[in-house]
């Protein structure tokens, strides 16, 4: 088997990438391959190595995939168990390899119902070679989508700001009416607005596109530390609030661990250490806001 010293950055992505093609075809899941490699193939992504392989499945899809990867040495990371913000994949990570497989059930920004959602992207597949593997990934209209989301999601990121400018000038965006027509049946255009506005502002002059949805629009608040769990525990009541407040003071392992996955089995002085200065950054976020007003 290889390992992490002998994998280069693009050989793990690519490797991965087979690896996980195969297993949805070998279980004859209903699932495709999104961004990564042939996002970047396809020119909706700067080049750079992926960090990891994301797919795309429904329920049953995503417990296949966790117990096949399983059987093959992947271990599940720890997730923030606080309850403040819901995931939409499962992590896996693996000791020989140097890229993490994310499986989602369903992805932030698309607003439509999620099964509906999936089969809409399903729709759009296509078969990529990739490492001699035969992968079902996400046809270009969706990846595009999709990468679009991505970078919006985060927008105060460098990397996201780079996979912004480069969709907005690249070549190789779908035409704009089939990613419309995508967006509306997806509902994904509320969390589009800004890059079509950027994109096709003179195309959208007889549209009107929705609003991004309350759930997406707090998701920005994630770049500040303990922002979004404050207006989460402003919110909450009875003793939702209490767990709330007691978790967001002393988080558990698993939620440091998924900031820090050498957290997961670090000795107790590691741990308060890194729980403290987690609690300073946010103090300081709020010192700070608080003199600039």
């Amino acid at each position: 088997m290889p390992t992490s010293a002998s994998l280069g950055p693009n050989e793990g992505s690519l490797l991965a990438t087979a690896l996980c093609g195969h297993i949805i075809r070998s279980e004859r899941l209903p699932a495709v391959v999104i961004k990564g490699p042939i996002a970047t193939r396809w020119g909706l992504r700067p080049q750079r190595p992926s960090a990891d392989v994301d797919i795309l499945t429904d329920a049953r899809g995503e417990r296949v995939m966790l117990r096949v990867l399983g059987e093959r040495g992947w271990r599940l990371r720890p997730t923030d168990s606080s309850g403040v913000v819901a995931s939409h994949s499962s992590t896996l990570y693996h000791p020989s390899w140097n890229v993490d497989v994310d499986v989602h059930s369903w992805y932030p920004g698309f607003e439509g119902e999620t099964d509906a959602v999936l089969h809409e992207i399903l729709l759009t597949a296509v078969v990529e070679n990739v490492a001699g593997v035969e992968v079902p990934a996400a046809g270009k209209t969706a990846m595009a989508v999709i990468q679009m989301l991505h970078a919006l999601r985060s927008p105060w990121l460098r990397q996201s700001q780079t996979d912004l400018a480069h969709l907005l000038a690249s070549p190789s965006l779908p035409d704009f009416d089939a990613l419309m027509e995508f967006a509306d049946r997806t509902g994904a255009t509320g969390a589009l607005r800004p890059f079509l506005e950027s994109a096709y502002g003179d195309r959208l002059a007889d549209r009107a596109l929705a609003e991004p949805s309350a759930a997406w629009t707090e998701r920005l608040g994630e770049s500040i530390p303990g922002l979004l769990r404050w207006r989460t525990i402003r919110r909450a009541r009875g003793w939702r609030r209490v767990s709330l407040v007691y978790r967001a003071v002393i988080p558990s392992r698993d939620t440091m661990a998924s900031r820090d996955i050498r957290l997961a089995n670090s000795g107790a002085a590691r741990y308060w250490l890194a729980v403290w200065l987690r609690l300073f950054a946010f103090l300081r976020w709020l010192a700070t806001s608080r003199r600039k007003r």
